[in-house]
């Protein structure tokens, strides 16, 4: 439950500021949902450590829009208490609602928000993959697929309980902002 407080939060706050270099770095990433609802969406994608609670979690965020703003999406995939880096491989993702987590498990979550109807949306992983393709300390590649279970919603998104979200994405170091508990 932490973990899903600090993604929450870093996703809330999420102000994605990249570092920049000399040559342009591709920073971003796709996903489509099904299920309950359909939607496809891209956007930037960066990586870092947030804190929350006095742990460290290594976290990958993917939003399209601006963080709080009324049209916005976006999804966090993290390390649970840890802010060792996901290497390359193939990871479960679990439940992030379980309370028998272990530290270095790896969970996820996605939120929206659209201006239409002031809907509101929170989904945390049941189960899941991650498959990170390369890694080093700039740059991570990989793709992910995760069903959910929504933990909040609100307007047009009410009813909307079921959700398989896949993707893939370029992410970059960046600052991912350390979660206020």
């Amino acid at each position: 439950m932490t973990k899903f407080l600090a993604v929450t939060c870093v996703v809330g706050f999420a102000a994605l500021s990249v570092a920049c270099g000399t040559e342009p770095i591709d920073n971003s990433f796709t996903a489509t949902l099904s299920g309950d609802t359909s939607h496809t969406f891209e956007g930037e994608a960066i990586f870092g450590v947030s804190t929350s609670q006095t742990h460290e979690n290594w976290v990958i965020v993917l939003s399209r829009g601006t963080p709080g703003g009324l049209d916005f999406d976006a999804i966090a995939i993290g390390r649970h208490r840890s802010g060792t880096p996901i290497g390359e491989g193939t990871y479960v993702i679990e439940d992030a609602e379980d309370d028998t987590l272990e530290d270095d498990d790896i969970d996820a979550v996605y939120i929206l928000r659209r201006s239409e109807d002031g809907a509101l949306g929170q989904y945390n992983s049941l189960s899941g993959t991650l498959t990170i393709t390369s890694a080093d300390s700039d740059e991570v590649r990989g793709e992910f697929t995760f069903t959910t279970s929504h933990y909040l919603s609100s307007g047009s998104f009410e009813d909307v309980i079921d959700l398989t979200i896949s993707g893939s994405f370029t992410a970059i170091r960046g600052n991912v902002p350390s979660a206020v508990s």
